[in-house]
C-alpha cells in the first residue's frame, strides 16, 4: 500500500542581538551559525531490503531528477508544493539547475541513489533543508518516489537531514504538513519532531529542537 511522504516547511528568522555597554550577568553565548551546510556527504543503508546511496545532490544530477519527478503522482505533488504543479513547471531546466546546484550557505539536499545491475542510477527520495543567512532555523522538505512510499526511506532521510542540522548548528527544524498527510506526520514523529495543529492556517505543524 502506498503512503504519501512529502511535505514542505517554512523558515522562522530571528533578529540580530542587541549590545550594552554595562552588563550585570554574562550572559551564555550560543554556538555561532556554521557558515555552511557540508558540500560532500555519502552513506549507505539497506532500505527494504535493497542497498541505497544517499549522498548531497550534484550539479550532475539534473537527468537523474527530470525522471524522478516522473515517479510521481499528483496527490504526491499537492502534498510536497501544497498545490498543483505540472510535470512539465517541474522539470523545467532553470527549475532542476537551481535544485541541483546549491548555494550552501542556505540549503543542502540529499538524494536516495539506487544503482541497479546494469548500472543504471534512479533517484528514489529528496531530502532539503533551507536557511536564510544568519539564521540558526530552518525548513525541511522531503519528496519520495510513489514506489517507495511507506518502505521506511522518508524515515531515513529526514533522520539525516537532522543530523546534518545538528552538525551545522541549527537550533530548530520545522514543518508545515497538510492535515490528511498522516504518513508525513507519523514519520516525523519517528524521528522525534513534536507536532501542534495550527486551526488559524489549517496545517500541522513539526518541531524539532537540537
Amino acid at each position: 500500500m502506498n503512503v504519501n511522504v512529502s511535505a514542505t516547511a517554512t523558515i522562522a528568522s530571528m533578529g540580530s542581538p542587541r549590545f550594552r555597554k554595562m552588563t550585570t550577568t554574562p550572559v551564555p553565548q550560543r554556538p555561532e551559525v556554521f557558515p555552511f551546510f557540508p558540500k560532500a556527504y555519502v552513506t549507505v543503508r539497506k532500505i527494504g531490503g535493497v542497498v541505497i546511496t544517499i549522498r548531497s545532490i550534484q550539479p550532475e544530477d539534473e537527468a537523474l531528477l527530470f525522471e524522478f519527478h516522473k515517479t510521481l503522482s499528483d496527490h504526491s505533488v499537492h502534498f510536497r508544493y501544497f498545490g498543483a504543479v505540472s510535470l512539465r513547471q517541474r522539470t523545467m531546466h532553470e527549475r532542476l539547475r537551481r535544485h541541483c546546484v546549491l548555494d550552501h550557505a542556505r540549503e543542502f539536499a540529499l538524494v536516495a541513489d539506487y544503482a541497479e545491475s546494469n548500472g543504471h542510477h534512479q533517484i528514489l527520495g529528496v531530502g532539503r533543508l533551507f536557511r536564510e543567512l544568519g539564521c540558526d532555523e530552518a525548513e525541511f522538505a522531503l519528496l519520495i518516489s510513489d514506489s517507495w512510499q511507506g518502505r521506511g526511506l522518508g524515515t531515513a532521510l529526514l533522520n539525516l537531514l537532522v543530523a546534518v542540522g545538528r552538525q551545522s548548528h541549527l537550533r530548530r527544524i520545522i514543518g508545515h504538513i497538510l492535515p490528511d498527510n498522516t504518513a508525513m506526520r507519523h514519520v516525523c514523529e519517528k524521528v522525534g519532531f513534536k507536532m501542534r495543529f495550527g486551526s488559524d492556517v489549517g496545517e500541522w505543524l513539526a518541531e524539532i529542537n537540537l
